[in-house]
C-alpha cells in the first residue's frame, strides 16, 4: 500500500512540475508583446534605440460654407496635416542624429528623411512610419540637478512634411544600437562655467528648451503643406545656488540691472557640461553666449539658504563630439 501511494505521490509532482514549466515557456514565447524597441532610421540607417516615442498622426481642419439657401453649413475638410513626433533619446545614438540636433542649434535647419520603427524585444520589425522631410522643432535638455538619482533623457520633436505607416513582414532589424555603448546620464552629473561667475555650488539648472519656429505653407495644387523654418527661440537659464558662493552673483545683478552696466560689453559667456557617472567623460556640451542677468531673488524658506538667478542667453550651440572622439 505505502509503494502504491509513494507511485502516485511521485507521478502527481512531476505533472506538476510538467505543467509549471509549460507554463513558464508559454510566458516565454509571448513576452514579444511585453517588451519591444523604437529604433529611429535617419536617410536609410539606423542611428539607435528611443527609449520613448509618440505622435506622428495625421489631421485636417473642418471647413465650412454657407451660402445663404440652405440653414445648415456645407462643411469638408482641409489638406492634411501631419503631428510631430516626440522622442526620449540617450546618448547611445549615432553621429548623424547628433549632428541633426547641432544643425538645429546653429541654426541650419536640416532636413531628413526616414523612418521610425517599432520591433519586438528579439528586434523583429512590427510597424514603422516613414517620414520626409523633417525638421526638428524643439530639444529640451531636461533640469540639471544635484539631488537626483533616475537616469534622464533628452526629449527632441520633429515635424515632418509627410508620414506613412507601414506594416511590417517581421524582419529582423540588425544594426539598431547606433553608437552601441549605451551611456545613460544622471542630471546630477553636470558642470557649469562661467568665468567671472564661482558656480561650484550651483545645485540646480531649470529644464532648457530650445524651438525652431515652423510655418505651414499651402502652395498651389499640392496636396499637402510645405514646411519652412523661421526663428530659433532659446530660453533663459534659472539657476539655483548657495548663497556662500553668491558673492560675485550679486555684485553683477548690482551692476547689470541697478546701475544699468548692461551693454554687450558687460555680458557674459559660459559652458554646461553633461558628464557620464564617473564624471570624466563628456556627454554634452552646451555653449552659451551672449548672457544677460535680469532677476535675482533669495530664499526665504528655512534651511539652507539660496539665491536663484534667471539669465537671458542670445545663443546656445550644442556638441556631442566628445564620446565620438573618445572612441
Amino acid at each position: 500500500m505505502n509503494s502504491d501511494m509513494k507511485m502516485i505521490k511521485s507521478a502527481l509532482l512531476g505533472t506538476a512540475l510538467l505543467t509549471l514549466a509549460t507554463t513558464i515557456a508559454s510566458a516565454a514565447d509571448n513576452r514579444s508583446y511585453v517588451a519591444g524597441h523604437f529604433i529611429l532610421n535617419l536617410d536609410s540607417a539606423n542611428t539607435g534605440l528611443l527609449n520613448t516615442v509618440s505622435g506622428g498622426g495625421v489631421s485636417a481642419d473642418v471647413l465650412q460654407e454657407q451660402d445663404g439657401t440652405t440653414y445648415f453649413a456645407k462643411k469638408h475638410i482641409g489638406q492634411p496635416k501631419y503631428e510631430d513626433f516626440s522622442m526620449d533619446v540617450g546618448f547611445g545614438m549615432s553621429k548623424p542624429f547628433y549632428d541633426w540636433i547641432s544643425d538645429a542649434f546653429d541654426g541650419k535647419a536640416t532636413r531628413k528623411n526616414g523612418a521610425i520603427i517599432m520591433a519586438d524585444y528579439n528586434f523583429a520589425e512590427l510597424q514603422r512610419a516613414t517620414f520626409q522631410n523633417a525638421l526638428i522643432g524643439e530639444v529640451t535638455i531636461p533640469a540639471c540637478d544635484g539631488s537626483a538619482k533616475d537616469a534622464a533623457y533628452l526629449t527632441v520633436k520633429f515635424l515632418p512634411e509627410l508620414t506613412k505607416w507601414v506594416p511590417s513582414n517581421g524582419t529582423k532589424t540588425t544594426s539598431a544600437l547606433g553608437n552601441a555603448k549605451q551611456k545613460l546620464w544622471v542630471p546630477s552629473n553636470f558642470r557649469l562655467e562661467i568665468p567671472g561667475l564661482d558656480c561650484t555650488r550651483v545645485s540646480k539648472i531649470e529644464a532648457i528648451t530650445v524651438k525652431q519656429k515652423i510655418v505651414e505653407n499651402s502652395v498651389g495644387q499640392a496636396r499637402n503643406y510645405q514646411i519652412e523654418p523661421t526663428s530659433l527661440e532659446f530660453p533663459n537659464l534659472v539657476i539655483t545656488l548657495s548663497t556662500a558662493s553668491a558673492s560675485a552673483w550679486t555684485a553683477w545683478s548690482d551692476d547689470f540691472i541697478v546701475a544699468g552696466k548692461n551693454t554687450f560689453d558687460f555680458e557674459k559667456k559660459g559652458t554646461l557640461t553633461l558628464l557620464s557617472p564617473d564624471l570624466k567623460e563628456e556627454l554634452a556640451r552646451v555653449s552659451l553666449f551672449g548672457l544677460g542677468i535680469s532677476r535675482l531673488t533669495r530664499s526665504l524658506a528655512t534651511g539652507v539658504p539660496t539665491i536663484t538667478v534667471e539669465l537671458y542667453v542670445e545663443r546656445m550651440e550644442i556638441d556631442f563630439m566628445a564620446q565620438f572622439e573618445k572612441n
